[in-house]
Formats: structure tokens, sequence, C-alpha cells
């Protein structure tokens, strides 16, 4: 963790407590603060340099990867299927720039001439262990809601939105409230990234209420570790980018995919990836 996701941490606390601090300016605290509240944590915090290394270092060993699956099996002990669950955050794009084309061998500009530009929205899936789709939970780059936009989604999709139109601290709080804890009527177990703009102290304190317990995937190694994304993800892809290429051939002067038929699309597409 940085200096500056701590201070973020402090924040997102106060803000949640609906304190103000009489020495921080919109509750964000100053270096000086920062770097004293470490000193006085000594015996849990300390400051570091952060080592770069190559990526192949950062790469998993195998046996790294069997300790985590072997603690993953100690941990699913005495739990059923219906109670372990797996989240992941995936972004739907109109960008055809991963689909491939053949071209003659030797062309220097492998262009697609259809007129859209690139927009995207998030979406956080979440599916239990036994095959259950929880609520689909959707974040838009805006700074509100439409209602075009919420006109034709799935049954019990959730709409939100942010500047940067990926989650963060509020609203994973908000999809943890909305979708984990009315799942959460036994001890559960969640699997996902560790992501410190996800985490925060309101829902670590959720986690000890509802008996609900992190289980992080390791670092660097979530295209073999993330369920969602090896058997989900890819074919779910496949389907969005056969609706965008239909939408951009039907309707070619167009320069983006309007905000209020996205999520009708996204609905299409789940059903021909046969997602309930």
């Amino acid at each position: 963790m940085t200096q500056v996701e701590l201070q973020m941490v402090i924040k997102l606390y106060l803000d949640n407590k609906g304190s103000q601090h009489p020495r921080f300016k919109y509750n964000l605290s100053d270096k000086q603060w920062t770097e004293n509240f470490v000193k006085r944590h000594k015996h849990l915090l300390t400051k570091r340099h952060c080592q770069n290394i190559k990526r192949k270092r950062a790469e998993k060993t195998d046996e790294e990867i069997e300790a985590y699956f072997e603690n993953l099996k100690k941990t699913f002990e005495n739990i059923q299927p219906e109670f372990i669950l797996n989240y992941d955050e995936t972004n739907l794009s109109d960008d055809l720039e991963s689909e491939k084309y053949i071209f003659a061998r030797g062309t220097k500009y492998t262009e697609m001439n259809i007129n859209f530009t690139k927009s995207a929205i998030s979406i956080m899936f979440a599916a239990t262990a036994a095959g259950i789709l929880m609520p689909l939970y959707v974040v838009y780059k805006s700074d509100r809601i439409y209602d075009q936009g919420v006109i034709g989604g799935p049954p019990g999709i959730i709409y939100n939105r942010t500047k940067s139109g990926w989650f963060d601290g509020p609203t994973f709080q908000d999809w943890f409230n909305k979708v984990i804890i009315p799942w959460a009527s036994e001890p559960k177990i969640i699997i996902g990234d560790n992501l410190l703009s996800h985490l925060n102290v309101e829902v670590i304190r959720a986690c000890q209420k509802y008996n609900i317990k992190f289980v992080f995937l390791p670092p660097n190694a979530t295209n073999i570790t993330q369920p969602l994304d090896v058997s989900f993800f890819h074919p779910l892809k496949v389907a969005w980018r056969k609706i965008l290429k239909e939408i951009k051939l039907k309707h070619p002067k167009r320069n983006c995919v309007e905000k209020s038929k996205i999520s009708r699309n996204a609905s299409k597409t789940f059903k021909r990836h046969e997602v309930k």
C-alpha cells in the first residue's frame, strides 16, 4: 500500500462515519500526519521500498500454485458448494481491436474502416460453485444514470456509475451490500482479486458481522486461478463482439453504441451465452 492509498483508506473511514477531522481538508490526511500514524503503529506497519522485479521473477511457480490450491482445499472443508462464491469484474467494450482478420502478407496498415469509437461498461459477475449466478452489477462511465441506459437489461440487474467507468471503493461496497449480504445467510467464502481500490473498512466489518471469509487469488496468477476469467469471460466476450459487429455493420454512420441500447444489447449477449 502506498502512502496515498493509506490516506484514501483513512478518508473513506471518516467519510463513512460521517466525521470531519478538523485538521484534514476534505478528510484527506496530510503527509506528516500519515507518517506519524505509521510510526504510532510500527508494531503493525512499516515503510519499505518496493523493488521492481522482472516479469519472469513475478510469475508464480508450480509449487506456489499447488500450495494455493492445497490451502483452498482446507478452506473449503465443511462448506457446501452453494456457499462458495467467485467474483470478478470485467469490461465490455465496443472496440473490435481484439478480433483477428486475414490480410495479404506484407500489408502494412491492418485497419478496419468502421465508424465507431471506443466506449465501455464494467460488470461485476459473481457465481457460486453450485452454478448459481448472482444479480449482475453494471457501472457506467458517467456523472449520472440515465433512464434510457437501464431499459431492457436482465432481470435483477443493478446499475451504478463512476467517472472512470470502473469499480472503486464506494461502488464495490454498494455491490457487496446489495448482492453479497442478501446471499450470506450461512458462513460463506468468496474468492476474488485483492484490489485496494475495492476493499475498505466497511466491507471488512460486514464480513465479520455476516461470517464471510475472503480468499484472495495469488498475485500475477489470475489468468490461471480465476475461474470466471478462465471459463466464462472469454466465450462471453466472443458473443459480445458478434453483437457489436451486427450493430456496426447495420448502422455504419453511428459514432458509437448508443447508451440507451447498451443494456439491451448486453442482455442479448447474456441470452446467447446462456447467462441465467
